[in-house]
Protein backbone atom coordinates (compact mmCIF):
# COMPACT_ATOMS: atom_id res chain seq x y z
CA UNK A 1 0.00 0.00 0.00
CA UNK A 2 1.23 3.50 -0.82
CA UNK A 3 0.71 6.39 1.58
CA UNK A 4 1.37 10.01 0.66
CA UNK A 5 2.71 12.11 3.50
CA UNK A 6 3.17 15.86 3.31
CA UNK A 7 5.60 18.21 5.03
CA UNK A 8 5.87 21.96 4.61
CA UNK A 9 8.16 22.78 7.54
CA UNK A 10 11.06 21.23 9.41
CA UNK A 11 8.71 20.23 12.25
CA UNK A 12 6.44 18.44 9.76
CA UNK A 13 9.33 16.17 8.76
CA UNK A 14 9.51 14.64 12.24
CA UNK A 15 5.78 13.90 12.29
CA UNK A 16 5.87 12.56 8.71
CA UNK A 17 8.55 10.03 9.65
CA UNK A 18 6.64 9.08 12.80
CA UNK A 19 3.47 8.58 10.75
CA UNK A 20 5.38 6.46 8.23
CA UNK A 21 6.64 4.22 11.05
CA UNK A 22 3.16 3.92 12.58
CA UNK A 23 1.76 2.87 9.20
CA UNK A 24 4.44 0.20 8.85
CA UNK A 25 6.31 1.78 5.95
CA UNK A 26 8.93 -0.48 4.43
CA UNK A 27 10.60 2.47 2.72
CA UNK A 28 10.21 6.12 1.83
CA UNK A 29 10.56 7.98 -1.47
CA UNK A 30 11.15 11.72 -1.19
CA UNK A 31 9.66 13.71 -4.03
CA UNK A 32 11.59 16.43 -5.84
CA UNK A 33 10.63 19.69 -4.14
CA UNK A 34 12.56 22.85 -3.38
CA UNK A 35 11.74 22.51 0.33
CA UNK A 36 13.25 19.01 0.51
CA UNK A 37 16.37 20.02 -1.42
CA UNK A 38 17.48 22.15 1.53
CA UNK A 39 16.63 19.53 4.15
CA UNK A 40 18.98 16.73 3.09
CA UNK A 41 20.85 16.54 6.40
CA UNK A 42 17.67 16.41 8.49
CA UNK A 43 16.04 13.87 6.16
CA UNK A 44 19.12 11.63 6.25
CA UNK A 45 19.26 11.83 10.05
CA UNK A 46 15.55 11.01 10.39
CA UNK A 47 15.79 8.10 7.96
CA UNK A 48 18.75 6.72 9.88
CA UNK A 49 17.24 7.19 13.33
CA UNK A 50 13.95 5.56 12.27
CA UNK A 51 15.78 2.85 10.26
CA UNK A 52 13.61 3.50 7.19
CA UNK A 53 15.23 2.89 3.80
CA UNK A 54 14.83 6.23 2.00
CA UNK A 55 15.57 7.43 -1.51
CA UNK A 56 15.83 11.07 -2.53
CA UNK A 57 16.18 12.86 -5.85
CA UNK A 58 19.15 14.82 -4.50
CA UNK A 59 22.75 13.61 -4.33
CA UNK A 60 23.22 15.88 -1.31
CA UNK A 61 20.96 13.47 0.62
CA UNK A 62 23.52 10.70 0.16
CA UNK A 63 26.38 13.04 1.02
CA UNK A 64 24.54 13.81 4.27
CA UNK A 65 24.36 10.09 5.10
CA UNK A 66 21.20 8.99 3.28
CA UNK A 67 20.88 5.60 1.62
CA UNK A 68 20.42 6.46 -2.05
CA UNK A 69 19.51 9.11 -4.59
CA UNK A 70 18.04 8.92 -8.07
CA UNK A 71 19.13 12.32 -9.32
CA UNK A 72 22.16 14.47 -9.84
CA UNK A 73 23.79 17.12 -7.75
CA UNK A 74 21.99 20.45 -7.48
CA UNK A 75 25.36 22.20 -7.31
CA UNK A 76 26.37 20.63 -10.63
CA UNK A 77 23.02 21.52 -12.19
CA UNK A 78 23.35 25.16 -11.18
CA UNK A 79 26.93 25.25 -12.47
CA UNK A 80 25.84 23.88 -15.85
CA UNK A 81 23.08 26.48 -16.09
CA UNK A 82 25.76 29.14 -15.78
CA UNK A 83 27.91 27.45 -18.43
CA UNK A 84 24.98 27.30 -20.88
CA UNK A 85 23.95 30.90 -20.21
CA UNK A 86 27.53 31.98 -20.80
CA UNK A 87 27.66 30.12 -24.12
CA UNK A 88 24.36 31.67 -25.22
CA UNK A 89 25.54 35.15 -24.26
CA UNK A 90 28.66 34.56 -26.36
CA UNK A 91 26.47 33.91 -29.40
CA UNK A 92 25.76 30.18 -29.53
CA UNK A 93 22.25 29.21 -30.51
CA UNK A 94 20.31 27.45 -27.71
CA UNK A 95 19.03 24.84 -30.20
CA UNK A 96 22.64 23.82 -30.95
CA UNK A 97 23.56 23.16 -27.30
CA UNK A 98 23.52 19.54 -26.07
CA UNK A 99 20.86 18.84 -23.49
Amino acid sequence: MIHVLQATSEQDLDSAFSTAIQRGAGGLVISPDTFFSGQSAQLAALASSHAVPTISPYREFVTAGGLMSYGGSLVDQYRLVGVYVGRILKGEKPADLPV
